[in-house]
């Protein structure tokens, strides 16, 4: 049962312009850290399209949520108002999930004499924390080395964070080739994107195509897309279905973010879309491990490259059942538990 003198105020960011993933990975090591006996809050931006929707626990009660209000602090949702909330509720710890939160912010939530932690992506800014999580396969501490304040990491695919609905999916022992395609740029507004994706995708593909998308991202077009064949041809924007429709996807099309390490817990060969500058490290782990196939469409996306790599993997089952081996032997879902288990030894 989760203990009020062991409350963590997670501050994390979501919405139609930086997706779901930071929301739902800290959601991830909540609800796993409250089986340790934490009381997990959040404050986040309701402003963002986010709000508390996707932030409820395994029988799909609310998690205990804040919304930032402009008006009470000069930089709603960052340092000072932060440190604020944390004392009004008298937390243990803070975790930001931001890449709002720049060294000032950080060091005012100092000011609160409880420990922060930073989950972070990128190793790109100064961090003045207790402890730093980067949950992205294949980093090491030594990315942080240079932090003027050293600062205590834990990184790579032993903390990566897997939902636990799609632990729950049975992980492919093989290709399943009777699956669908699947395709999904992540929770953000990926619409234009998503339409050029799909209207690329080859015509003598034998399985069907589920596009799949966030609440919030404009659909209007893609559900016209999807009317106009629908035997084979489906669009999703329910995120509680997203789990088993992984676990039933031969092949995939997606962004470099938090699903694409979901899709290597299930096991599901596909093509990576690289046009973010933030998911430059994915493109190092699969080149590394080759665990996916990569196309790179930061320079402008063009239909014929994708058409290729789908074929060549539809075409090679020794391929796509290789990537699968690689992909289960990168991920084995439990990065949440161990960054509980840590958060605990540390702070509880």
């Amino acid at each position: 049962m989760a203990r009020a003198d062991k409350r963590i105020l997670i501050r994390a960011d979501g919405g139609p312009q930086v997706g779901l993933g930071h929301l739902m990975r800290c959601r991830s090591l909540a609800l796993e850290l409250r089986r340790l006996g934490w009381d997990p809050v959040f404050y986040g931006d309701s402003g963002a399209g986010a709000g508390p929707g996707p932030l409820v626990d395994e029988e799909g009660l609310p998690l205990p949520w804040r919304a930032i209000e402009a008006g009470l602090d000069p930089r709603p949702g960052l340092g000072s108002d932060t440190a604020r909330v944390a004392r009004e509720w008298r937390v243990r710890a803070i975790l930001v999930d931001s890449y709002g939160f720049a060294a000032a912010d950080f060091q005012a939530l100092k000011t609160t004499g409880v420990p922060t932690i930073a989950l972070d992506d990128l190793g790109d800014r100064e961090l003045p924390v207790d402890l730093i999580i980067n949950p992205n396969p294949l980093v090491t501490p030594a990315l942080y080395k240079w932090q003027t304040e050293r600062s205590a990491v834990l990184a790579g695919e032993m903390f990566t964070i897997i939902r636990p609905e799609v632990l729950r999916v049975p992980r492919a022992g093989g290709w399943r080739e009777d699956g669908s395609l699947l395709v999904s740029l992540g929770g953000g507004d990926v619409a234009d994107l998503l339409r050029q994706v799909v209207h690329a995708l080859p015509a003598d593909l034998a399985q069907p195509v589920i596009a799949s998308v966030s609440p919030s991202c404009p659909r209007h077009l893609l559900e016209i897309w999807a009317r106009t064949d629908p035997s084979r041809r489906a669009l999703n924007h329910d995120p509680s279905l997203f789990p088993e429709l992984m676990g039933k996807a031969a092949l995939a099309v997606t962004g470099g973010g938090t699903t694409l390490w979901e899709l290597y817990y299930v096991g599901v060969p596909g093509v990576v879309l690289l046009w973010v500058e933030n998911q430059k490290h994915t493109a190092t782990v699969v080149r590394k491990r080759r665990t996916s196939l990569l196309l790179d469409i930061r320079a402008g996306f063009r239909a014929e490259p994708l058409r290729e790599l789908l074929l060549q993997l539809w075409t090679d089952r020794g391929l796509a059942e290789a990537m699968i081996s690689r992909q289960q032997a990168l991920i084995d879902g439990l990065g949440a538990r161990r960054l509980a288990e840590a958060i605990e030894t540390r702070y509880g």
